[in-house]
């Protein structure tokens, strides 16, 4: 069965919405109390728990991208 463009365009939104990082990724630790530092966090996905980006998260976002568009445009 092949889905129609628009049908996989409306699953890829509906998984970048649904898939989301449980925290932001960078944080400050504070260093002396009074030297903001950046540090980079571990964040997981909310729905379905892996490591940020979870594989639904970076396929949805490669999908929306206008490099993918114009990839799956050519190929037509």
């Amino acid at each position: 069965m092949r889905w129609p463009e628009a049908a996989i365009d409306n699953y890829a939104a509906a998984l970048d919405v649904a898939h989301r990082p449980d925290r932001s990724r960078v944080g400050v630790r504070w260093r002396w109390r009074i030297i903001p530092r950046p540090v980079l966090q571990s964040t997981h996905c909310l729905l379905c728990e892996l490591d940020w980006p979870c594989p639904a998260a970076a396929w949805a976002q490669w999908r929306l991208s206008s490099y993918a568009r114009q990839t799956l445009s050519d190929a037509v």
